[in-house]
């Protein structure tokens, strides 16, 4: 769940430039997920953390908690070749993806 007051105040932002944050963040998220699914179905693994790196970060710089914990296990689950729980944090991340969709106005 996003602490929308708790990320304005670490972040020292106005709510309407953070949301416009969230907006760009949720298109990203949405292109990086499609590539996430493309790179498993490919087998391209390289390709797939590159993307869940990519994500976490961004998460992790807008204090959106969930998707850096849900990015962070898909890494690991890329590294440890656990592709059965690759597909359920995919589809944990899309979830929280729209939690974050719902939130940004």
């Amino acid at each position: 769940m996003l602490d929308k007051t708790k990320a304005l105040a670490d972040l020292e932002m106005a709510e309407d430039e953070y949301d416009e944050m969230l907006q760009a963040f949720v298109e990203l998220a949405d292109e990086q997920i499609q590539g996430l699914e493309s790179a498993l179905a490919s087998g391209n693994d390289t390709e797939a953390r590159e993307l869940a790196h990519s994500l976490k970060g961004a998460a992790g710089n807008l204090r959106l908690d969930d998707c850096l914990a849900i990015a962070r296990a898909i890494e690991l689950a890329l590294k440890e070749q656990r592709k059965d729980r690759f597909r359920e944090q995919l589809d944990a991340l899309v979830a929280a993806v729209d939690e974050v969709r719902a939130s940004a106005g």
